[in-house]
């Protein structure tokens, strides 16, 4: 059973009350189309066959709206009335010849008038029908419809004291074509910021990491020491810290096991402090079995022997903190059933999900370059443009075959739900999907996508996109900036005479360096920003909604601290430049002429001493 928050609890109960409410409106909807098909039969217009399918089809997208939304909701008569109505249509609408006259108002019409009657009685302990079926005449809620409603429901949300039907639109933002904008968990953060953790250096031996915090202060990591085990209690280690503050690294010197008394006992007692975050990396002159037994049964999860290489530090304080970590799942839901839309987005984000909403078909494509969704679930029938062929839509885009698309629909017909899967679908959920059943189907696929489309887009060494996956995303950059009319830069960065560092000091030495690189360019850009390998010794990176000119003033700046990171290679120490090159959006008007004006960039900082970030000729002050 899913556990609510009192604030959800209310919500979703106020979801089910609007729905409730609405249910005069939508009835009458059904029965003004029901009537309008058959008197199309009386008229003579030569149009009057293809009026007559058009309205059939949206007779069948409001039954089916109103099946699936009632069985979420928890009314179950009625969502099979509903979707008893919706079987009777569907031959005439999917039949190549459209609706034959003489079918529907001789052999057909008593069974239409059968269900649309089942459907009134369906809801009469909350919606009285209108009377003798007078055309134009609405349902209307009966005197005693909330107490009726509450009380049929099935299996309807557990009711919160209090709760009040409201207007719950407020809850996602729009954008200027109706579509709403990406909502995430409530008081959750996207994922860890770079200043998310905070380094503690414990030791009375300075010579172990010389320029400690010089060191990790290029990589945005701030540095507080720490003298006594009176400072390492509980409360010291928050002092000043702010919510944000997750992760505590303490760096600390072996040999204070047996200078300091009470340190063993009381890095235990953090390291297994349940969500406490800290991790505990010892630095010791012995490396033998014994001194790193007990490193580990004092809480240690590292351990290195001087000379110590800060990138391999930073590399492993990377993956001790990064691990059981995960950005949120981004679902994006495409339905035209507005109640149906929220209940399922609710869902979704009480588990610590993002979600995107769209209801227009037309506008899926640009909301998918801008969101990246990682699954899509997607209703069967809209108007329009039905889930099927939104689907095909959907894989004619090289960038979005691999996205999951999950239908969430009430269609029971098992040769549907088989068609709907062959036209390019993963999987087919049958509502009502129970909120946990939702959570752990969206969750499984979304992980198993991500895992798969990290090895597939990423480079194995720095763990950042790939050369071709960073192409693509530069494409989809560059439509997303002219879609709204907005800056963007691409910057590629090459290392100096990094052949000269595989030659001297060997290429595990260069792989460290890249990696040092990939490190502090994911460490000092935002998460938004795309970075990738272009190529051996070559990096690239997107800045969306920048310009050349700031652009230039932060790569300059990760430039000048990159060059003082001192890298080790045995007991040599040894230090890297780079060189960039920067061209922009809208000056370059598409992904080949940006890239080419970003290498011309490139070439002319070589040319004038490397070392150096250079705008390309195209940018204004270049």
């Amino acid at each position: 059973m899913a556990q609510y928050s009192d604030r959800m609890r209310a919500r979703l109960e106020a979801l089910s009350a609007k729905f409730a409410d609405q249910l005069p409106e939508k009835l009458a909807l059904i029965y003004d189309t029901y009537s309008a098909i058959f008197a199309g039969f009386s008229s003579d217009r030569p149009d009057a066959a293809g009026e007559t399918k058009t309205l059939l089809a949206l007779l069948r997208n409001e039954l089916h709206k109103l099946a699936g939304t009632g069985a979420t909701f928890g009314f179950a008569e009625l969502s099979a009335a509903a979707r008893y109505f919706e079987e009777l249509l569907e031959p005439f609408i999917d039949s190549p010849q459209g609706p034959a006259t003489a079918d529907l108002t001789q052999a057909v019409r008593p069974s239409f008038d059968a269900a649309h009657t089942a459907l009134l009685a369906a809801v009469r302990s909350y919606v009285r029908e209108p009377g003798d079926h007078d055309e134009g005449v609405e349902p209307q809620l009966s005197q005693n419809s909330e107490e009726h409603t509450a009380s049929k429901r099935d299996h309807a949300p557990q009711e919160t004291s209090g709760a009040a039907t409201q207007d719950l639109e407020d809850e996602h933002d729009y954008d200027d074509t109706g579509t709403l904008l990406p909502v995430g968990p409530e008081s959750e953060p996207n994922g860890k910021d770079a200043d998310s953790f905070v380094v503690y250096q414990l030791d009375d031996d300075p010579a172990l990491i010389p320029d400690l915090e010089a060191q990790l202060g290029f990589f945005r990591m701030p540095v507080h020491k720490i003298g006594s085990v009176q400072e390492l209690d509980f409360s010291a280690v928050t002092v000043g810290l702010g919510p944000e503050i997750k992760d505590k690294i303490i760096l600390c010197d072996f040999a204070l096991l047996d200078k300091m008394p009470g340190l063993e006992e009381r890095l235990q007692q953090l390291t297994c402090r349940p969500g406490f975050g800290c991790v505990v990396v010892f630095i010791s002159d012995r490396d033998d079995f014994a001194a790193r037994l007990r490193a580990v049964r004092a809480g240690g999860t590292a351990f290195f022997s001087p000379p110590v290489d800060i990138s391999v530090v930073i590399d492993r304080v990377d993956g001790l903190r990064g691990a059981g970590t995960n950005e949120p799942y981004h679902v994006l839901i495409i339905d035209d059933d507005q109640e149906q839309v929220s209940h399922t987005a609710l869902i979704l984000q009480q588990a610590g999900m993002i979600t995107s909403v769209v209801s227009d078909p037309a506008q899926v494509v640009s909301v998918m370059i801008e969101s990246r969704p990682e699954l899509i679930l997607m209703d069967l029938y809209m108007p329009g443009c039905d889930g099927i062929e939104l689907t095909r839509i959907i894989r004619q885009q090289d960038s979005f075959v691999a996205v999951p698309i999950v239908f969430t629909s009430a269609e029971n017909d098992r040769e549907k739900q088989l068609l709907a899967i062959g036209s390019g679908a993963d999987d087919f959920l049958v509502k009502p999907v129970k909120p946990e059943h939702l959570i752990k189907a969206v969750s499984l696929r979304a992980e198993r996508t991500r895992s798969m489309r990290y090895f597939m887009e990423r480079d194995s060494l720095t763990g950042l996109l790939n050369h071709s996956n960073l192409k693509g995303s530069l494409s989809l950059e560059m439509q997303r900036a002219n879609r709204i009319g907005r800056e963007m830069s691409f910057a590629m960065i090459d290392l100096d005479r990094f052949k000269r560092v595989n030659d001297i000091y060997g290429h595990y030495s260069g792989d460290r360096v890249l990696k040092s690189l990939a490190r502090l360019l994911q460490q000092r850009l935002r998460k938004t920003d795309v970075i990738g390998r272009y190529g051996g010794e070559e990096f690239a990176v997107i800045l969306f909604d920048v310009g050349t000119t700031q652009a230039k003033r932060l790569l300059d700046d990760i430039r000048e601290s990159f060059s003082h990171i001192r890298h080790r290679a045995g007991e040599e120490e040894f230090s890297v430049t780079f060189s960039c090159g920067i061209a922009g959006f809208p000056v370059c008007s598409d992904a080949l002429s940006i890239a080419e004006a970003a290498d011309a960039a490139l070439y002319r900082a070589k040319e004038a001493g490397r070392n150096q970030v250079v705008l390309a000729h195209c940018e204004a002050g270049a």
